[in-house]
């Protein structure tokens, strides 16, 4: 069988077109659940949660904007990652429903994105490649217990403190992004979410555009608490 020239040149324009995400990179983000479930009702942490959880891993663009919601045709299905739902419930909890909703946020808005990247095809490969980040990757609670950097609600440390024990974690090089929430009368400064950007399809940690810093915030010069999960 043979195929006309036209047919071949629009055959291997598609399969180029699938081969590369639209996107940039992708933004790996997890959170302190402590900080959370003072900004949410209802929120709760699960028991069995002792460290950071997994937020999501969003497909951003290197000009700070990002796609969402890439496929209607492909909602949740919980049965799809059912064999993840042990690793799931530790360490990607739903603080704010206790249930799968959380999940299906994630997916749909952020999951069906990343399906353009050739190391996810579906949704079981999305939850298995981001719960992989947390478990072999990304140890950010055993880096800050390294360092010294402990859960209180006494002690405090600076953002240089947390920010050089990430950064020794992932090597020495790579600058990670902070965002902290004020809480209290008086007000203090509470570290809630960590940043680190990683490129597809190795996702491997590299330093994010400036945007992604910019945008996300956290003091200099004031103390940073980490409160206790419970």
């Amino acid at each position: 069988m043979s195929f006309s020239p036209l047919i071949c040149t629009l055959f291997f324009s598609l399969s180029s077109a699938n081969s590369q995400p639209t996107w940039d990179y992708a933004l790996y983000v997890n959170s302190w659940a402590a900080t959370e479930c003072l900004f949410h009702n209802p929120c709760s942490v699960p028991s069995y949660v002792e460290t950071w959880v997994i937020h999501g891993l969003w497909p951003n663009y290197n000009n700070g904007s990002w796609p969402q919601y890439c496929n209607s045709s492909y909602p949740f299905v919980f049965s799809e990652v059912q064999d993840l739902s042990s690793q799931l419930y530790v360490e990607w909890p739903d603080l704010y429903e206790n249930g799968t909703d959380f999940w299906k946020h994630e997916w749909e808005k952020h999951g069906t994105c990343a399906m353009q990247s050739t190391v996810i095809d579906d949704e079981h490969d999305y939850f298995l490649l981001t719960l992989s980040l947390f478990e072999k990757q990304f140890l950010f609670g055993k880096w800050l217990t390294d360092a010294g950097i402990i859960p209180s609600w006494d002690q405090f440390y600076t953002l240089s403190e947390i920010s050089e024990a990430i950064t020794a974690g992932l090597g020495g090089e790579i600058k990670v992004s902070m965002s902290c929430k004020t809480y209290g009368s008086p007000s203090k400064w509470l570290l809630d979410q960590i940043y680190v950007c990683v490129s597809d399809p190795d996702y491997k940690p590299f330093n994010c555009p400036q945007n992604i810093y910019d945008s996300n915030y956290c003091p200099s010069n004031t103390p940073i608490y980490l409160y206790p999960l419970h």
